[in-house]
């Protein structure tokens, strides 16, 4: 079960048309047998749970240091509070960031703040009882702030993306359907 990193092909980025120029994109990916169908909404009500615990104390210290320069600050919980509750539909929110395309096996997520806008996409292939999940991520910087923000945030981003989908198999196939 290794997480790979994959090189991004804009022409088949299922993210990069919600952008108007990407300036950062990572993809990363991790294999795990499953006996069953799995869809978007098992992983997405899973994400709370396999979160590390130190997420949160980096997610206040993130607050209180972008806080002077205008942007959003969120709170780890509402956003966990509100991954439980959602039918992961096209237009719904998670905390801030919309859900600009999803379906049975992908989910993009978009945010945008005065600094740089985003997309996240999660997407699920199937194969022969094994499972890739993947995750890519691209980023426009909107201004000078939102190339050192991000170039701040970006080893905790891949850190992680990397442990959300080293924990996130084990945590699927645990459940009963």
């Amino acid at each position: 079960m290794s997480i790979d990193s994959k090189s991004f092909n804009g022409s088949s980025s299922s993210t990069k048309r919600w952008l108007n120029s990407v300036d950062y994109s990572d993809l990363f990916s991790q294999q795990f047998h499953c006996e069953r169908s799995i869809k978007i909404d098992d992983i997405m009500i899973v994400i709370p749970e396999i979160l590390p615990d130190w997420l949160q104390y980096l997610a206040l210290i993130r607050n209180s240091v972008v806080r002077p320069f205008g942007l959003g600050c969120s709170n780890l919980q509402d956003y966990n509070k509100g991954l439980k509750s959602l039918s992961y539909l096209t237009g719904e929110k998670i905390g801030p960031w919309e859900i600009v395309d999803s379906n049975e096996r992908k989910i993009v997520v978009r945010g945008r703040d005065k600094h740089l806008d985003f997309c996240c996409g999660l997407c699920i292939s199937l194969k022969d009882k094994k499972c890739e999940l993947t995750f890519e991520t691209i980023v426009y910087f909107r201004n000078f702030y939102g190339f050192c923000y991000f170039t701040i945030v970006k080893p905790f981003h891949r850190l992680i993306v990397k442990n959300l989908l080293a924990k996130v198999g084990g945590k699927v196939r645990g459940i009963r359907v």
